[in-house]
């Protein structure tokens, strides 16, 4: 195993916690593909957000939950570290060892470990922090087409559309062949969900196996995300509109919201659990802030006029 030192993290926990101006953060908005990003500050409900920041020379850009900083990937194909705050320096640091041109970048729920897979090389890379660096924890002869990582480096991967458990002792488990399966691990823990003949399904670390049964409706795409521990968020849209329904680990109905637009994905946002909405089109941002106590959906409207930074 390799440890990479990395001096962009000593500044991550306090990134996340950080003010502007006195004004709580709420993390950052993607936009333009990953071209950009826009910083939103305020409250749930009483959000803003700044002017674009752009990210040149950038072909893949994932926020680290729970922090000021990103994976992008360059157009060269280098992963690199980022600092959000420190764009115009251009603040990056390589991740040395990393899959080159990865197709897949993706994040744990709480950011503590970092999934790169190149589908075309067959090679798939789990690293997680250690100190104020990351450690490449283990490299496998895989392809996946989609894959999810849990806080604690086991692996959930769609290979050949098939969806596989992969524990941290390198065993490897078939959990469904249901095409276009949505799945995600808990945030903090071994649990992880998916999608099945009509419900979500949660399982992992020997515990009981729990369904949620989901009420059939034609035209609905659902997606699965985990903002906090302990909760699963089940996001179904149809017609312009998605409901977002929160889930204990142990299957128990916790909260409800609508989202007045059709969610096509969910990304972090760098600040602890809250999340953006995907949507279509070039409207006002939506996102979702959660904790123990319960949830939130907000919208956050662009500027009026670019330039120049909030005061």
């Amino acid at each position: 195993m390799r440890s990479i030192p990395i001096l962009l993290l000593a500044v991550w926990a306090v990134s996340a916690k950080a003010q502007t101006a006195g004004v709580p953060r709420l993390g950052w908005v993607i936009e333009e593909g990953g071209a950009a990003v826009r910083e939103a500050v305020g409250i749930p409900g009483a959000a803003q957000s700044g002017p674009n920041r752009e990210i040149p020379g950038v072909r893949m850009l994932a926020i680290r939950p729970g922090s000021g900083t990103a994976l992008a990937v360059r157009e060269d194909g280098q992963p690199v570290a980022v600092d959000l705050d420190s764009l115009a320096a251009g603040s990056a640091h390589e991740l040395e060892g990393a899959v080159q041109r990865p197709d897949l970048a993706v994040w744990s729920p709480l950011g503590k470990a970092l999934l790169l897979c190149s589908y075309s090389e067959s090679r798939l890379q789990v690293w997680l922090q250690q100190g104020e660096g990351w450690r490449l924890e283990r490299e496998s002869a895989l392809g996946a087409e989609s894959a999810a990582v849990s806080d604690r480096g086991e692996v959930l991967a769609r290979i050949d559309g098939v969806l596989y458990f992969l524990g941290t002792d390198g065993s490897m488990e078939e959990i469904t062949r249901e095409p276009g399966s949505r799945f995600t691990f808990l945030a903090g823990s071994g649990r992880y969900a998916w999608l099945e003949a009509g419900a979500a399904r949660l399982a992992g670390e020997s515990g009981a196996m729990v369904e949620i049964p989901l009420t059939e409706k034609d035209g609905v795409a659902r997606l699965l995300f985990s903002p906090v521990r302990g909760m699963l968020v089940v996001a179904e849209s149809r017609d312009d509109r998605t409901e977002l329904t929160s889930w204990s680990g142990e299957g128990l109905k916790q909260g409800e919201w609508i989202c007045p637009a059709t969610v096509m994905g969910i990304t972090a946002s760098g600040a602890d659990g809250v999340v953006q909405l995907v949507v279509p089109g070039d409207g006002p941002a939506w996102m979702a802030s959660f904790d123990q106590s319960g949830g939130r959906v907000f919208f956050v409207p662009r500027p009026a006029a670019e330039g120049g930074d909030l005061k």
